[in-house]
């Protein structure tokens, strides 16, 4: 039998060997590579020691005695023998290079007396302490100490304190150990990367200017306005600030342990400006600057917050520095996240306009709760983005900027990355608990010479000078944000309409008699069919009509807008849909009711400035509203059955132009294969066929078997002789079987772009319009024997 035990086993001792090394390396107890690597240290017991931890530094060398004391993360203070910011970069390298301090390789460990070598009496003496690692005491443990002996050229002749062994290193590594006491003050007043900044305040004279980077390198100012910030220029400062020096080495230190800073100019600095590093956000670096240097225009004495010592620096720094705010603003207006701008409120027209974004879309919470035209919110939202003023102002040098109070106030909501938006309706709670927005302006006059609206943010006292085309954005009257739908008419319900257009009355009807479903027909002021591509476009814009904007929040006698004689109107007349209630006629106020019986759309005037725009009004609703070309496009159609001509194009077999003094009759043969030999001049006309491509006529004949009008001037009566028809330029009969009538088709007189035509030959009926460009072309060309146009008859 099979038996796992010593399989089992194996796998019990793999694990407790894991085990084993697991325990070994918690307890402390070093690798091999780990011993190998502590023989070759000097000082061994800085191994496992980071340079960070290393808080304090001593170096006694003849007598003299320095010592330093970490101050946060990459500053040092000179404690001994004078109390003075120092070079942490020194400081910094001369722990790094006695942490990783090596022992030379071919000298070995020397045994021999030391006084032959110097560490007895050493050179000097260099000592780490660091953290206490207990809590019971703060004072901190030493950690290594190291005497440093002779040297001989590039050696130099080293011993760890406590033992007996003297081991050879090079010189070069210990160097900053022999440095005059000048040497390791800090002569750079700024000593972070510019880079590392996030925060700089300047106090000068009346200015108290906070200045922050956020996300993405961007800075803003935070005071004394929260606004978008120059980055370029904030950065040009930093960069000229991290520059400053202390000037002539010693002597550039002009005072010592000072007290009294009223001789420098200190005392009431000319200003004092403030670094914040991301690094130690709690401990900013300031910098007073004082007066100039006698004798010296170019420099003043400056002094760092933390010191009591007092330099002399060139003053070039101090161009970068600004008197006003606006130096370091940037022409940005805000920096609004357009994504995550949650509410908007605007105060115009004794009104006020909240908007709430719900997901995606925008809803209308006041001055009456509805749909917002979500389209138009974020054209606003996208509009105050990018919003910038081409000028800073001072208010008292601007002509009645209308600010205070002002004409409009904007504010605007961002929702907190990943969390709830504002509540919308702040009006339930108290301003100090409201959030604060993330833009207020006030918006005042509109000069419209200069085309700039004047406007101020809250709390700041500059004027701003914002282009007028914000305008197109901000309330023009109550209606505005709100839904641009104005009417919503089931098609389905629709059993009239009714046109009233130049003063004709156009009524047209479903056909309950056509057996083809959505016919209509015209039943005024002549009873034929109705174009059903004409009446489905009405129809569909009846569906979801929508304005273009809203212009005024009542009709009132409507002579304003033309809406008092509209030379445009067209109502309908609807019933319930099947099977449910009718369609509400209004997305903006839904008071019709379940069974409304129809409705009146009247057209004005035109928008002045607005091409191709009219104002209208829609009786169910007070308001008038602005509609654009492709609604009236719709309400402009020809609503009469456009076909005019309707044939057989295989029946025509004699095809003849006659114009004035000339006629040209073409028949075709018998049995058409499709090209010139279908047609040839009729036998005793005389007709000239040079110069005329007779493979053409097979598609001519096809377009005049659908011809299509895009307008008729008239359905029916006697026909004016101003239309040209009585005498046309030209007419062509298309005949079929010999003993009937052929199908005519007569070309009039110009009418704007078209030409007027009329089919038969009667002196009374319809007249209609064809596109001139096509038939002025055809006219000259059968007359002088020329090519027929491929397609004359396209609309």
């Amino acid at each position: 039998m099979k038996t796992f035990r010593p399989t089992f086993v194996l796998i019990g001792l793999f694990f407790a060997g894991l085990l084993v090394l697991w325990w070994l390396e918690d307890s402390g107890v070093p690798t091999e590579a780990q011993r190998r690597g502590r023989m070759n240290r000097v000082l061994p017991d800085l191994i496992d020691v980071p340079e960070t931890a290393v808080t304090r530094l001593e170096i006694l060398r003849g007598g003299e005695t320095l010592a330093f004391e970490r101050k946060g993360t990459d500053r040092w203070q000179m404690i001994r023998p004078l109390d003075v910011a120092a070079d942490s970069t020194i400081v910094e390298t001369l722990i790094g290079n006695l942490k990783n301090l090596r022992k030379s390789p071919d000298s070995g460990t020397i045994t021999a007396p030391p006084e032959s070598y110097g560490p007895a009496p050493p050179g000097a003496v260099v000592r780490l302490w660091g953290d206490a690692g207990s809590e019971a005491t703060s004072q901190p443990r030493l950690l290594a100490a190291l005497e440093i002996g002779k040297t001989v050229r590039d050696q130099c002749f080293v011993r760890p304190v406590d033992t007996a062994g003297i081991e050879v290193v090079d010189k070069k590594l210990l160097g900053a150990t022999s440095l005059p006491l000048t040497e390791w003050r800090q002569i750079n007043l700024i000593p972070v990367p510019s880079f590392q900044i996030s925060r700089l305040a300047i106090h000068r004279g009346a200015l108290n200017l906070k200045a922050d980077r956020g996300t993405g390198g961007r800075w803003h100012l935070s005071a004394p306005v929260k606004v978008p910030a120059n980055g370029a220029k904030i950065e040009s400062a930093i960069a000229a600030l991290s520059s400053i020096r202390v000037l002539d080495g010693q002597k550039g230190f002009s005072a010592d342990n000072v007290t009294d800073f009223a001789p420098f100019g200190l005392d009431r600095p000319e200003a004092t400006i403030e670094l914040t590093s991301a690094s130690q956000p709690d401990s900013p670096l300031v910098l007073h600057v004082g007066k100039k240097v006698p004798d010296h225009p170019d420099r003043v004495y400056v002094r760092r917050g933390d010191q009591d010592d007092v330099v002399s620096v060139s003053d070039r720094f101090l161009v970068e520095i600004p008197r006003d705010s606006i130096a370091f603003r940037s022409q940005h207006v805000t920096d609004i996240d357009p994504a995550a701008v949650s509410e908007i409120a605007i105060n115009a027209l004794s009104t006020t306009f909240r908007l709430e974004r719900q997901g995606t879309a925008w809803r209308l919470n006041s001055p009456q709760a509805g749909k917002a035209d979500s389209h138009l919110v974020q054209s606003l939202v996208n509009q105050l983005d990018g919003l910038q003023t081409s000028e800073f102002l001072d208010a008292e040098r601007v002509i009645r900027p209308d600010l205070d109070p002002p004409l409009m106030t904007l504010k605007v909501w961002q929702s907190a990355p990943n969390g709830p938006a504002p509540r919308a309706k702040r009006a339930e709670s108290s301003e100090a608990s409201a959030p604060t927005p993330a833009l207020s302006l006030l918006i005042g006059r509109h000069d419209r010479l200069k085309k700039t609206i004047y406007g101020r943010l809250e709390g700041d006292s500059i004027v701003l000078a914002l282009p007028d085309v914000l305008l197109d954005v901000l309330p023009r009257n109550r209606l505005a944000y709100r839904d641009r739908g104005v009417l919503s008419v089931n098609p389905a319900t629709v059993t009239k309409l009714t046109l009233i257009r130049e003063g004709t009355t156009t009524v047209l009807e479903p056909d309950r008699s056509s057996s083809a479903a959505n016919q209509w027909r015209m039943v005024a002021p002549v009873r034929v069919p109705a174009d059903f591509r004409a009446i489905t476009q009405l129809l569909a814009v009846f569906s979801d009509l929508r304005a273009e904007d809203f212009a005024a929040d009542a009709v009132g006698d409507g002579k304003s807008f033309g809406l008092d004689q509209p030379p445009l109107v067209v109502s309908w007349d609807s019933e319930a849909a099947p099977g449910g209630s009718a369609k509400p006629e209004s997305p903006v106020q839904k008071t019709a009711t379940p069974t409304s019986s129809g409705g009146r759309l009247r057209i004005g005037k035109p928008v002045p400035g607005k091409p191709g725009t009219f104002y209208a009004a829609v009786d169910a609703q007070p308001f008038v509203f602005m509609l654009g070309a492709p609604a009236l496009q719709a309400l402009l159609g020809e609503f009469h059955k456009t076909l005019v001509l309707s044939f057989p194009a295989d029946s025509i077999r004699r095809l003849v132009f006659r114009m004035p003094g000339r006629t040209l009759a073409f028949i075709r043969n018998p049995q058409p294969v499709g090209g010139p030999a279908d047609w040839k001049p009729e036998p005793g006309t005389g007709t000239d066929t040079s110069g005329i491509d007779l493979s053409r006529f097979n598609d001519l004949v096809k377009q005049l078997a659908e011809l299509r009008t895009s307008r008729f001037l008239q359905y029916n009566g006697p026909i004016p002789a101003a239309t040209g028809l009585a005498r046309p330029k030209l007419t062509v009969e298309l005949g079929s079987e010999p003993g009937k009538p052929p199908h005519v088709l007569r070309i009039g007189e110009n009418y704007g772009g078209f030409v007027v035509a009329a089919a038969g030959t009667a002196d009374t009926g319809p007249v209609f319009l064809l596109p001139a460009a096509a038939w002025n072309a055809l006219i000259p060309s059968a007359g002088a024997a020329g090519d027929i146009p491929v397609n004359p008859f396209a609309p």
